[in-house]
């Protein structure tokens, strides 16, 4: 994907300790929807705490009776990023931080988690982003407004 498509993912059951405030810029790979089964519906009491199923109504046409199903899900494919430094200390000069991709812990979360964009720059001018790649969190973008340069 592009790189001004890079996002902020707030983590809220996560191994990361790496994070920004509870977020971890992240590169969405897929976003993709998933609509459940109805029989998934009878197992709704053995969410965790706080986790449910949304539902809509819809008229059966043969019975004319009212039945419930699950809404889609909407999700998207993430690689977090992890300080490059082993502290997560900004660099001295420019104050920036330095991130590397962690494409062995690519995660599944829901569309709600994303808390906005995330300005992530290719630290090295190469053309291809490999693996081993440092990119530079410019948290000198005010994310509220994501192009307002102080």
């Amino acid at each position: 994907m592009p790189e001004f498509h890079n996002i902020r993912v707030q983590y809220t059951d996560s191994d990361l300790n790496n994070t920004f405030q509870g977020q971890v810029p992240s590169f969405p790979v897929l976003y993709f929807s998933w609509t459940p089964p109805n029989q998934i519906l009878q197992f709704q009491e053995h969410l965790p705490a706080r986790k449910s199923i949304f539902t809509f109504s819809k008229r059966c046409m043969k019975t004319q009776q009212w039945i419930l199903h699950p809404q889609p899900q909407e999700y998207v494919v993430v690689i977090p990023t992890k300080y490059k430094d082993l502290h997560g200390w900004a660099d001295c000069v420019d104050r920036l931080l330095q991130v590397v991709k962690q494409t062995d812990k690519m995660h599944i979360i829901p569309v709600g988690a994303i808390v906005g964009p995330a300005h992530l720059v290719l630290e090295d001018n190469a053309a291809s982003d490999r693996i081993d790649s440092v990119w530079l969190v410019n948290n000198h973008v005010d994310l509220d407004t994501y192009l307002t340069v102080y």
